[in-house]
């Protein structure tokens, strides 16, 4: 597997303060915060959604987003079973255990499962296939005895 520039981190969280998941203003302070200690630049405000306890459907979970220049950071938290799941994908490297420490420093105790996959595999592939390919076509076409000028305008 080709690691990449593009990590792609979620965490599943159980176990964690009602209260806290319940809190419209805890998701989004959390929005607001997290990305900026990675390095990581906000575009807007984060955009939160408190749902609404019905008979038809329990639960009172908190939905918050915000855009990053380098992708997104999503919070959805479920209260009634004490469970959160964040999603950070970014296409510039940040330090994962420093976003790891943070998150759990934030949300408190409980159990945290973190899964980390690395995006865009199949387009370094294809990109080094194309360059590969090219570098070819422009040696081929190049003179023999003349070295090839890789920022020739020719």
């Amino acid at each position: 597997m080709m690691k990449t520039d593009m990590p792609h981190v979620t965490w599943e969280c159980y176990e964690l303060n009602e209260e806290k998941l319940r809190d419209k203003k805890f998701v989004f302070d959390f929005l607001n915060y997290f990305p900026g200690a990675l390095g990581l630049a906000v575009i807007g405000e984060p955009v939160v959604h408190k749902f609404k306890m019905s008979d038809k459907k329990p639960g009172d979970g908190v939905t918050g987003i915000v855009i990053l220049a380098e992708s997104h950071l999503a919070v959805h938290t479920w209260p009634e079973t004490r469970y959160a799941v964040i999603d950070l994908f970014s296409c510039k490297i940040f330090d994962i255990g420093k976003a790891d420490r943070l998150l759990r420093q934030f949300f408190g105790p409980g159990r945290y499962k973190k899964d980390l996959v690395y995006r865009g595999e199949e387009l370094i592939k294809s990109g080094t296939e194309i360059i590969n390919s090219r570098m070819r076509q422009l040696q081929q076409s190049q003179p023999t005895g003349r070295p090839m000028a890789l920022n020739s305008k020719a």
